[in-house]
């Protein structure tokens, strides 16, 4: 009896929510809105999944969001379903480092500095934008693709963004 009995306390305890609601931020905490009032949050990878999720949630605590994409299309997406004079979207591959100092000056030129960094951007998709293979199936272009996009341009942001730090 003393066995089944820790079983069920066990099984009914594992059944509870981890996170209580009541410890969940939200907005309508006071002083939420304005958390981020007068930062300047830039977001790689910011067109759609988390990083369009997480724009939303700075927006919505006061900050200017300046998102990336690697295509226009992504971009007018984000920005229409965002809906914000305090979102500015900017066109760039990430994985073109040489390039990655002229996009990082013209995010300070335009907006004076970065007090958030959110390195989102990643690949789990071929260039093409078709799923990737089975992993004993991935080419070694399409491997350094992924790579390039996950490891190598977030070290060569965080690099020339620390410059104007």
């Amino acid at each position: 009896m003393f066995g089944k009995e820790v079983v069920k306390r066990g099984l009914d305890y594992m059944k509870k929510p981890v996170i209580k609601r009541e410890y969940v931020r939200t907005a309508l905490y006071p002083g939420f809105e304005n958390l981020y009032q007068g930062r300047t949050v830039l977001i790689t990878g910011g067109t759609r999944g988390i990083g369009l999720a997480t724009a939303g949630k700075f927006l919505s605590a006061g900050a200017e969001v300046i998102i990336t994409g690697r295509t226009k299309q992504g971009l007018d997406n984000a920005v229409r379903a965002l809906n914000s004079d305090r979102l500015h979207a900017i066109k760039w591959d990430i994985t073109d480092i040489p390039a990655q100092k002229e996009k990082i000056d013209q995010v300070f030129d335009s907006f004076g500095r970065v007090d958030v960094l959110v390195n989102n951007a990643g690949a789990n998709r071929l260039p093409s934008g078709e799923s990737a293979k089975q992993w004993d199936e991935v080419s070694e272009a399409e491997w350094n693709f992924i790579l390039d996009t996950n490891l190598k341009a977030m070290y060569f942001i965080v690099n020339s963004a620390y410059e104007f730090h």
